[in-house]
């Protein structure tokens, strides 16, 4: 196991049921930003709409970092899922892997997830107090349960590039990452980031909207505000923000 680059710190865990829970509750203690906790086994893992996420030991990297946004972060908590998603891909483009962000908390190799991201926000009145950033990445093969039935297709990095990473140095050379992206998180460079990683970008892809409906957008580009924006069949451009894209 490394040492987390500052200001991180580690509290690891042999198995538990949801790193998100966990980091919620501490943060509920008054634990202060930086908190990474990991964990080797999950078993409760959540993803959004209620789905589940297991992590398989050894194989795959699930964490849930504490971040305490500061008053500037506060007008920008609809970007911190995408935070988790652009650290880890910038880390892995740096070892020549091509990995993107699909919208609104996956990250895809070769059109498939290797990675879900769940952002969790603990509230005193109308101010963040704590955000429980989530993330399980699976990083080698055997990483995915058998049994594992997502709507949009799964895999690891091993499978997708060849490369065996350790986790610990994965994690290290995320975190690293995620504290220079969180430097630039409410400036108009974040989203242009965001959206020079962001999959599927000009295509047409199937999206599931609000209403559970699936419907063909062109994916144009995510807003300032989070929201991805399409064109629709009919000609129209309009703004989802409670949808996802199940290309």
């Amino acid at each position: 196991m490394l040492e987390l680059p500052l200001p991180y710190r580690l509290q690891y865990l042999a198995e538990t049921g949801s790193t998100n829970d966990d980091c919620l509750e501490l943060a509920r203690d008054g634990q202060a930003d930086g908190l990474v906790v990991v964990a080797d086994r999950q078993t409760k893992g959540r993803g959004r709409q209620g789905r589940s996420w297991h992590t398989q030991p050894g194989s795959a990297l699930a964490f849930t970092l504490l971040i305490r946004p500061n008053q500037e972060e506060q007008a920008y908590l609809g970007r911190f899922t995408a935070l988790g998603g652009l650290a880890l891909v910038k880390t892995l483009q740096k070892h020549g892997v091509s990995a993107w962000v699909k919208w609104p908390n996956d990250v895809l190799i070769n059109a498939r997830k290797v990675c879900g991201i769940l952002a969790e926000t603990v509230w005193q009145a109308d101010k963040a107090q704590a955000i429980a950033l989530g993330m399980g990445v699976n990083i080698l093969q055997g990483s995915l349960p058998a049994e594992t039935r997502l709507v949009y297709p799964a895999s690891d990095i091993e499978t997708e590039t060849g490369l065996r990473f350790d986790r610990w140095e994965l994690l290290s050379g995320l975190l690293q990452e995620l504290s220079e992206l969180r430097f630039h998180l409410p400036t108009p460079g974040f989203i242009a980031a965001w959206n020079a990683n962001l999959a599927f970008q000009g295509e047409i892809a199937p999206v599931r909207d609000a209403d559970g409906q699936m419907r063909a957008y062109q994916i144009l580009g995510v807003e300032a505000d989070a929201g991805l924006r399409v064109l629709a069949a009919d000609g129209q451009e309009k703004v989802l923000y409670s949808a996802e894209i199940s290309a």
